[in-house]
This record gives structure tokens, C-alpha cells and sequence, in this order.
């Protein structure tokens, strides 16, 4: 999960059409709400996406346009285009490896009812879920007009994968490129708090959504929000609500960090993290070769998220409820090796690689 394309019909639509906003000189991209990076050939290469997993000890991927592709400030025209492209590229993408490639489709989420027709629409495709952004250029995913879309991706059975965008300007994050580094975790952090907030998950309790960068901040601050419930009037969910929605979480195992890593995997569950790479951008990290062989020695070990937190995951739902992605063929275990932070040797992950099943 967590793997990332710009398919070449995406490519070619932006350099036809300049109100998107965004430069391509050769394979240097500028604009559209992100620094300038270079668009690698593994972005839009199936050879070269598969050497790239590879040499990282990947032996599948689910894979999604990145955030710069999420137009959802451009006119609802442009934004369907878009989607539609990117659509049907990933799809011609994935078909040239079907045994190692899947996709999560492109949605224009500004416009929810024709979000809900394209994902319906990618699904007759081949995608295995949805991949949509935390903020939809400054709207809320708890907001009443995106309710229909939880409601078709509940129906669709598949996970929807939320990747930080359109991050609130904080004058404290620049100029370090700390909006990236501290403000993607804390809008992961503040989208999934208010969807706990507003009753998404309650009213959706097959909803299943895999968040990146480790969770952002919700695995270490669950209990704040907990307490919080318990304490201001403001919110009105009980606390319990907060641990009901860790069984309907799944986390990437971005943290770019051992013990933070084993961390989340004992508090969440082994069969609650997925290997995540946000590959192939510059922040990416993690690989088979960095996370295997210390779950080779985990064993099964299940974690907690506290002694007073119910017991989410051992009552059998997050069990039964193991992210399928569209599921039919088990997907071996990928993780494999030591797992290292820059070359410091540390103590064994409490990790379990556990089969991702992805549709056939």
C-alpha cells in the first residue's frame, strides 16, 4: 500500500491543458499544491515500477496517484477528465504485471454524487478500492455532503486509502519543510479524530480506511481523545467510540522508525499494519529487506491499546475483519530482512506479516 503512479494519460492531459496549473519540463513537474520534484519513470513505468519493487524486496503493490493529482480546486470538469484518465491508465498499468499490481481509484471528491459514479465505475474496471485525499481542498471528509460516499464505499466492500492534501497553512511548519514532515501526520491525525467525532464509523461500522505515514498521530494520542470525550461537551460520541474505530483502521508501516514502528504494531495489532512505501517520492522509505526477518521472530504476540481501552481486536472483529482488498488470491508475505534504521542495528519488531488478500 502506500505505492504511488502518475499514469501516462494523467502526463499527457496536464501537458495539454495548462489550466491545471501544473509545468512539466521534461521529467521535472512544478505546481499544483507541491514542491517541484522529478517524475521518476517508475511513476508511470510498469518495467520500471517493478524493477524499483525489486530492489526494495516487494513482491506486490497496490498503487494510487499521489497527492499532487488530487484537483479538487479545479472546475469539476477538469477534475472528472483527470480521474478518468488517471483511471484508465492505472487499469492498462496493472494489467502488464496482474500478479504483482493492483490500483485504488482516482475520485473527483468535490463533486460526491460523481465521485460515487466513478468509483462505481472504476470497480467494473478492476480497482480494489479508493484512494482520496484528507481534505477536499478545505472541506471535511465528516461533512454531510461527503455521507453518500461513505455509504457507497461501505457497499463496495474495499478499503479506502486517505492521504494527507490540502493541509491547513500553519506558519510554524515553514520554512523547514515541516509541512510535510510534522503537518501530513497531524492531518491524518485531525481528519480520523473527526470522523470519530461526527459518527462516520459508527454509522459505517463495515467502512474500512487504511491511513498512512504510520497512522500520523492517532495511535499515541487515542487516549486523549478518549478522555476528551469523557470531559467536553463539544463532543458528543463516547469514549468507546475512539477504540471501536481502530477495528475498521489499518496503519502503513511508514514511521520511518523502529520503535515507533513496533509501536503502533503492538498497540493496533500485527494484523492491523500494512507495509507501506509512499514510493517513489524522496520521503518514502521501508522495504521487504527492512521488516522482515524481525517478524520472522515476533511470533504472534498481540498488543493492547491500554488497560483501559476495550479489547477491540481480540473479541474476533478485526480478526474477521482482516483488510481485504478485493479478495480472492492471498498475497504471500513480502516483508523480509532486518529490520534497520539507518544502519543502527535494533531489537526485533513485534511484527507479523500477515496475508493481504487482494481480488483476482
Amino acid at each position: 500500500m502506500h505505492n504511488h503512479v502518475i499514469p501516462a494519460a494523467a502526463l499527457d492531459l496536464l501537458r495539454r491543458d495548462a489550466g491545471y496549473g501544473v509545468t512539466l519540463d521534461g521529467d521535472q513537474w512544478s505546481g499544483a499544491h507541491h514542491v517541484p520534484f522529478t517524475v521518476v519513470a517508475s511513476f508511470h513505468d510498469p518495467a520500471a515500477k517493478i524493477t524499483e519493487m525489486d530492489a526494495k524486496g516487494i513482491g506486490s503493490a497496490v498503487v494510487s496517484c499521489p497527492p499532487p493529482l488530487f484537483f479538487y480546486d479545479v472546475s469539476r470538469d477538469r477534475s472528472i477528465e483527470l480521474c478518468e484518465a488517471s483511471n484508465a491508465g492505472m487499469a492498462e498499468f496493472c494489467t502488464t504485471h496482474p500478479e504483482r499490481l493492483r490500483w485504488l481509484a482516482h475520485l473527483p471528491m468535490q463533486d460526491p454524487p460523481h465521485a460515487v459514479k466513478a468509483y462505481q465505475a472504476a470497480l467494473l474496471q478492476g480497482c480494489v478500492g479508493a484512494a482520496i485525499g484528507t481534505s477536499i481542498a478545505g472541506q471535511r471528509l465528516d461533512e454531510p455532503e461527503f455521507e453518500e460516499f461513505w455509504v457507497a464505499a461501505e457497499q463496495a466492500g474495499k478499503p479506502v486509502l486517505l492521504h494527507p492534501a490540502f493541509n491547513e497553512p500553519h506558519r510554524g511548519l515553514e520554512p523547514y519543510y515541516l509541512q510535510n514532515v510534522i503537518g501530513n501526520p497531524l492531518e491524518t491525525t485531525i481528519t480520523v479524530e473527526r470522523l470519530i467525532c461526527a459518527g462516520v464509523f459508527t454509522r459505517h461500522p463495515a467502512l474500512r480506511l487504511v491511513i498512512v505515514h504510520g497512522g500520523g498521530f492517532l495511535p499515541y494520542q487515542a487516549g486523549r481523545l478518549a478522555h476528551a470525550c469523557e470531559v467536553r461537551p463539544e463532543i458528543t460520541v463516547p469514549p468507546s467510540d475512539v477504540w471501536q474505530a481502530f477495528g475498521q483502521l489499518y496503519f502503513d508501516s511508514l514511521t520511518h522508525n523502529t520503535s515507533a514502528l513496533r509501536y503502533l504494531t503492538e498497540h493496533v495489532g500485527h494484523n492491523h499494519v500494512l507495509l507501506g512505501t509512499d514510493l517513489p517520492f524522496d520521503m518514502g522509505g521501508g522495504s521487504g529487506h527492512g521488516l522482515g526477518r524481525s517478524a520472522r521472530r515476533a511470533g504472534t504476540r498481540r498488543g493492547r491499546l491500554g488497560e483501559r481501552d476495550p479489547p477491540v481486536r481480540s473479541g474476533g472483529y478485526a480478526r474477521s475483519q482482516r483488510l481485504d482488498l478485493a479478495g480472492r488470491r492471498a498475497l504471500v508475505p513480502v516483508l523480509r530482512g532486518q529490520a534497520a534504521e539507518r544502519g543502527e542495528n535494533h531489537a526485533a519488531l513485534r511484527v507479523l506479516v500477515w496475508a493481504v488478500r487482494i481480488g483476482a
